[in-house]
């Protein structure tokens, strides 16, 4: 409908350009004519669009619920058993296989629930007291944490979205969709540019994570990356770091464990992990537990 519009609109226009001798005396009528109706067909355009996010909104039910993730019955045996290593910087990494992620979970085919998925996390860590990981296989709390999650969050971006074109969804707008079932804990703050190296110090990703292990309290973070959302969890004195996106050619979800003393190198390994530019500008989004 969108482009119809605008070709509609751009037609007249040039129509007015080509004929504008001849319609000189009433110009400016038209042209006020044409503004007025490009407004008038964006504003209802945004609101069916708004509409339609709305109705799917209302359709997502009570079985996705937040608090009911870790309630679900989970076949742990189906579940990958993970080893942890340790990356060139010291920090503790655990590998998924390709099938365990959030795009190709249950035989899946892509999602964009990333931000969901990193809530849920948050919401599950908190509400039931999920400790970090230790060295050697990832206990079946975090597998069954991670599967729930990503199955909890692919369907309710799903229904959420219904119909409507996939996209990647804010930290914002992901907080408001949960918060519909009225059992979200947070809130997100604005987006904080951060990148590994900057000649600010408070520009490096490094000091912002310092300044959130700062209170002995649990605190959470989303991190995106070109529209791709991964979790920090901060429970001084670790640092987990959870993506549950596929990390090709052949890995999954990863879980990395760190130090809040070395934030430096955890932040290093996240960089490689991810294949970042130390240059690139990065978003970084506390979470304040409302």
């Amino acid at each position: 409908m969108r482009r119809g519009v605008d070709f509609a609109m751009q037609q007249i226009s040039s129509g007015i350009a080509v004929f504008r001798d001849m319609l000189s005396d009433n110009l400016a009528d038209i042209a006020d004519l044409v503004s007025q109706c490009e407004d008038d067909e964006t504003t209802q355009f945004e609101r069916s669009c708004d509409s339609d996010e709305e109705d799917g909104a209302d359709d997502v039910v009570q079985s996705c619920s937040v608090d009911r993730v870790m309630t679900k019955a989970t076949d742990v045996d189906t579940l990958p058993l993970v080893h942890s290593s340790v990356d060139a910087h010291g920090n503790m990494l655990w590998t998924f296989p390709v099938d365990f992620s959030q795009g190709c979970v249950d035989g899946r085919n892509g999602s964009s629930a990333c931000s969901l998925i990193a809530l849920i996390i948050c919401q599950v860590v908190l509400t039931q007291d999920v400790q970090v990981p230790i060295a050697g296989a990832l206990s079946p709390l975090w597998a069954t944490m991670l599967y729930q999650s990503m199955v909890t969050g692919n369907n309710i971006y799903d229904q959420y979205r219904a119909s409507l074109p996939a996209r990647y969804l804010s930290a914002a707008e992901a907080c408001d969709i949960l918060a519909r079932n009225e059992n979200l804990l947070f809130e997100p703050e604005e987006p904080l540019p951060v990148r590994l190296v900057d000649d600010h110090r408070l520009s490096c990703i490094a000091s912002q994570l310092e300044l959130l292990a700062k209170t002995p309290s649990r605190k959470f973070a989303m991190f995106t990356i070109s529209e791709k959302t991964s979790l920090f969890v901060v429970q001084r004195p670790d640092i987990v770091y959870v993506d549950t996106h596929c990390h090709m050619p052949d890995a999954g979800a990863v879980t990395v464990l760190g130090s809040c003393n070395r934030l430096q190198d955890f932040c290093r390994s996240i960089w490689k992990i991810e294949e970042i530019s130390p240059d690139t500008f990065e978003n970084l989004v506390f979470l304040v537990h409302s």
